[in-house]
């Protein structure tokens, strides 16, 4: 896994499986994503940047559109609400007493 603090991405892809990506800067960039590792994205700014789902991914997204078409579309909204991310958004704060 990489880790990017600080960094700025523009004009380019990005490879998201299984990378961190603290305070960074994308714009205009291509977001790929596997669905292989879930990346870490905390406090990140994204401009003008689009989402490339590949393999499991694309498969997934392509089997949850498919549900929406046929009218199953409060049934997928459901799934992704009740979905726990693991890594995507940035961790609560461990409070010691």
């Amino acid at each position: 896994m990489a880790s990017y603090v600080a960094r700025s991405f523009s004009d380019t892809s990005v490879e998201l499986d299984g990378n961190e990506f603290i305070d960074c800067v994308m714009d205009r960039c291509e977001l790929v994503f596997r669905g292989n590792q879930l990346p870490l994205l905390r406090n990140n700014r994204l401009r003008r940047c689009r989402f490339h789902f590949e393999g499991a991914a694309h498969h997934t997204v392509y089997f949850l559109a498919g549900l929406v078409q046929i009218g199953m579309k409060e049934a997928v909204l459901s799934m992704i609400e009740s979905a726990q991310p693991a890594t995507v958004h940035e961790p609560r704060p461990t409070v010691r007493h």
